[in-house]
């Protein structure tokens, strides 16, 4: 399995609020560094059919946000069409074209503006029709591993029915709420009919497969130094040989949170 790299985001904000929020400026900052080293955007579909292929980049490069904030939309897609690159926004389907906050929220946030909410569906239309690949993040963002087996299907049936519905394609890419899932999981979204699912690894090693292609998550605390750092060749390496995660008393955790 040829690698390229994939990277998560959740929020693109400068209110200073959110942890999970990159500012505009620091992801201004991300994309200009992509794409003056060359770096070829693909979405998660298109990577999922070409990485076994012989042509696929070496500079390959896939941006996927989760959830469907609303900020998404103002902030982070004027910029990746200012640099011409594409991204996967994986939704929770729920709460697209709603005014409600998404669960994670709840407890976190005091004031809720604009940039806080979930998408909307014409903002999901304009951005699709961009080049902007849609996948599922489940109907409610419940926890897939803790769910009674009839639940956790429903979760990942009636999230691409509902989009493929709304965006009149076929829904392949899929990824685990909370990066949690276990085989069961795994193999039921295999059997549901997505061709890919991403994770940010949350613990030591796991297995990688088509289902569980690893990402590295960017974050608020991400400076330039530790964004490059991650985003390197030698931090993959390292995270996969698992001593990461054994030094993990002994650097920042922003470096390996999910």
């Amino acid at each position: 399995m040829r690698k390229g790299l994939i990277i998560a985001y959740h929020r693109v904000n400068s209110s200073g609020k959110d942890p999970m929020a990159v500012s505009v400026e620091n992801f201004q900052a991300q994309m200009k560094y992509f794409y003056e080293r060359g770096y070829s955007s693909f979405t998660l579909k298109d990577y999922s059919v070409e990485m076994n292929q012989s042509d696929l980049p070496q500079k390959t490069l896939v941006i996927t946000f989760d959830d469907g904030y609303r900020d998404n939309y103002l902030f982070a897609f004027p910029i990746l069409k200012f640099y011409g690159f594409r991204a996967t926004i994986f939704l929770t389907v729920d709460y697209i074209g709603t005014n409600s906050i998404f669960p994670m929220d709840k407890d976190k946030l005091d004031k809720i503006t604009d940039e806080d909410l979930p998408l909307t569906w014409e903002q999901v239309f304009e951005m699709k029709k961009y080049g902007v690949e849609f996948g599922s993040h489940t109907c409610s963002h419940r926890h897939l591993d803790e769910l009674p087996e009839d639940e956790m299907i429903k979760e990942l049936i009636e999230s691409k029915r509902c989009l493929e519905e709304k965006l009149q394609t076929n829904m392949t890419s899929f990824c685990y709420p909370s990066g949690r899932f276990n085989q069961k999981v795994k193999e039921a979204v295999c059997k549901t009919g997505y061709m890919a699912a991403v994770v940010t690894p949350r613990r030591g090693q796991i297995d990688e497969d088509i289902y569980s292609l690893k990402r590295i998550g960017i974050y608020a605390s991400d400076t330039d130094w530790r964004f490059r750092l991650k985003t390197s060749p030698y931090f993959t390496i390292f995270r996969d040989s698992g001593l990461l995660y054994q030094l993990k008393n002994y650097i920042p955790r922003v470096i390996y949170q999910p």
